[in-house]
């Protein structure tokens, strides 16, 4: 019963949120993101969520400001050194995975193969299992900043309050427990 009145709790807020100005703006930015999907560089998007993993979105930015227009002739010291001097986290293994990523894809053959998808749950999972670097949150970020709606961005946020109000018994999150959650938002 407990468990029954936290989540129409969460559901009551959820609903209030939606009539909020935050709301709107978050509308506005996912129409940002579906245009920059449609012109954007998809290569120069996915090394920002390479750099964002266990890091803050500003360390991405930094890092991004730093490499603009070279992520594709920098070495991978260079980018061990923009990432370090950025403040990301695994700075080593993230200019590795870099590397390793551009050596596989450019701006319009992984814009080509994501498009190929069904569905933007599919594109999510084959990136997590062909970008070294990519979970499930980083390939839900990147597909979102891309312009796809239909994956969610599970973070450590969203996973607490969704503890709080009795939706998940735990704070850990496994790739099934992520995708077993997304199932519950999703009802």
């Amino acid at each position: 019963m407990v468990v029954a009145v936290a989540r129409a709790e969460l559901a009551s807020r959820i609903r209030e949120l939606k009539k909020t100005p935050a709301a709107r703006l978050i509308s506005q930015r996912m129409r940002e993101f579906e245009r920059a999907g449609a012109r954007g560089d998809w290569f120069s998007e996915l090394c920002f969520c390479i750099s964002t993993a266990n890091a803050s979105a500003q360390a991405g930015l930094r890092f991004e400001e730093k490499s603009r227009g070279r992520l594709r002739s920098a070495s991978e010291a260079q980018l061990r050194k923009w990432l370090r001097a950025s403040g990301c986290r695994f700075y080593r293994n993230k200019a590795r995975f870099i590397v390793q990523a551009r050596e596989k894809f450019d701006s319009r053959n992984l814009k080509k193969k994501i498009l190929g998808f069904h569905s933007a749950r599919k594109a999510r999972e084959w990136l997590v299992k062909t970008v070294k670097g990519l979970g499930w949150k980083e390939a839900s970020h990147f597909l979102r900043n891309v312009g796809s709606k239909n994956v969610a961005i599970i973070d450590r946020h969203v996973l607490r309050a969704l503890h709080e109000h009795g939706v998940v018994d735990s704070l850990k999150l496994s790739p099934k427990k992520y995708l077993l959650i997304e199932r519950k938002l999703d009802a």
